[in-house]
């Protein structure tokens, strides 16, 4: 039994693409809610000091 590579190569680039466009899906989702609790906790600081005045 030989072992065909460029079928094994083929298979291989075919499995990893989803694997990558999940992770950008992911990645896009974990940056975009870590914005937006960096800019509440922004708003929350800046609240706290002027109501401190």
């Amino acid at each position: 039994m030989t072992v065909q590579w460029n079928y094994l190569f083929a298979a291989s680039v075919v499995a990893i693409l989803p694997v990558i466009v999940l992770f950008s899906f992911i990645e896009r989702h974990v940056v975009s809610a870590d914005r937006g609790f960096r800019q509440a906790a922004e708003r929350t600081s800046r609240d706290c000091l002027l109501n401190s005045v």
